[in-house]
């Protein structure tokens, strides 16, 4: 996209796009959602965050189509979804984040979930997990807490099924900001925006990975975690032969071969340190026989 564009430029350009490929967007869309609503909530979106606007329009309507596929909406008000610049390689590229919202959505939407939930357990609280053969999570909020000043000590999240069955996860504060602390920078400014949310959403997702769910949790749950860990989504590869996008999926795909590229550069350092250290190891062992 050229840098002269100006960005209410930019915006209508992206928007006659989107009303283009309404008709694509109706035909993966679930009923609950109308390509005109979530037409309208984009463009919200991108006022909020111009910032996407820098994004090759090939990964940000790749997201787009991942969203509408999910059936959640990409919108920090709603916070089922987001849609987060994200540089790959000196090229913006949009990913997609499913929101926890989004999560405890796809969750009920499966049929197989009678109630799912997760919460923040501050300092005050009183909070107890019973492991063992009669598994158990005890959690009573003080009445003097404060969440404006109180700290948070874990996460938990709870999944109830309709056949009666159930089961919970729960972490420390300290392995959730250690899962946070992996985050690429892009996603860490949702985090430092809606803690509490991802906090709660980092604990329901390695729930969720054990549950038997859906395709589509499936699919959320691993698009989350690349995003997560600053890899690229490759939204760009959901269009496919599209001449309004050609440009910027060339774009994406070299800086995909850089990246490769970097990836077996690592690799090769990575094995020669390792062989040193072995060397290194092997003298020392020698020494002290």
């Amino acid at each position: 996209m050229s840098s002269a564009l100006t960005i209410k430029e930019k915006k209508d350009n992206f928007k006659l796009i989107l009303n283009k490929k309404k008709d694509e967007l109706s035909g993966v869309l679930p009923k609950h959602l109308q390509a005109d609503i979530v037409i309208n909530t984009i463009m919200v979106s991108l006022s909020k965050t111009p910032a996407l606007l820098e994004c090759t329009q090939a990964s940000l309507y790749g997201s787009i189509l991942q969203a509408s596929r999910l059936g959640l909406m990409p919108d920090s008000i709603l916070g089922q979804a987001y849609l987060i610049p994200y540089k790959v390689k000196g090229v913006m590229t949009c990913q997609f984040i499913p929101g926890y919202k989004g999560l405890v959505d796809l969750a009920y939407r499966s049929g197989k979930v009678k109630e799912i939930y997760a919460e923040p357990v501050y300092e005050r609280d009183e909070f107890l997990v019973i492991k063992g053969l009669n598994r158990n999570i005890v959690h009573n909020p003080s009445p003097d807490c404060d969440p404006r000043k109180d700290k948070i000590t874990h996460f938990y999240a709870v999944i109830k099924y309709k056949d009666g069955g159930f089961d919970f996860e729960a972490m420390t504060k300290s392995e959730v900001d250690f899962i946070r602390a992996k985050s690429n920078g892009a996603t860490n400014k949702v985090w430092d925006d809606y803690y509490s949310e991802m906090g709660k959403k980092t604990v329901l997702r390695r729930l969720m990975k054990m549950a038997p769910l859906t395709t589509e949790m499936a699919t959320a749950i691993s698009l989350d975690e690349q995003a997560e860990l600053g890899k690229n989504q490759k939204n760009s590869s959901l269009v496919h032969d599209d001449i309004d996008f050609a440009e910027d999926i060339d774009i994406e795909t070299e800086a995909e071969f850089a990246e490769s590229d970097d990836a077996k550069v690592q690799a090769s350092r990575d094995n020669i340190q390792d062989r040193s250290s072995k060397a290194v190891q092997a003298t020392i062992d020698g020494m002290v026989k």
